[in-house]
């Protein structure tokens, strides 16, 4: 398990920016990247990341899996099921 962490050296890498980039928005939380901290040590996972950039993706279609998602969440903050339209 430990192996799927990343260092902030290598999460920056991954989000093409500086590690002092990803501590900047850990320590100002200008952005809802998770990461995991224990003591002074900060690890990020892949799938974090990988979402990070799904939700900032601008344009073109949704991420496979997004639409579901995105349904489910709707129909749970209205108190629907998400099935069939009325109409």
């Amino acid at each position: 398990m430990a192996t799927d962490l990343l260092t902030r050296k290598q999460a920056a890498a991954y989000l093409d920016v500086r590690p002092q980039t990803l501590a900047c928005w850990a320590s100002t939380r200008s952005y809802d990247l998770r990461y995991i901290k224990v003591g002074g040590l900060v690890r990020y996972r892949k799938t974090d990341l990988d979402d990070f950039l799904a939700r900032r993706t601008v344009g073109g279609p949704p991420a496979k899996g997004t639409r579901r998602v995105l349904r489910k969440a709707q129909a749970a903050k209205s108190g629907t099921t998400g099935g069939a339209r009325r109409g």
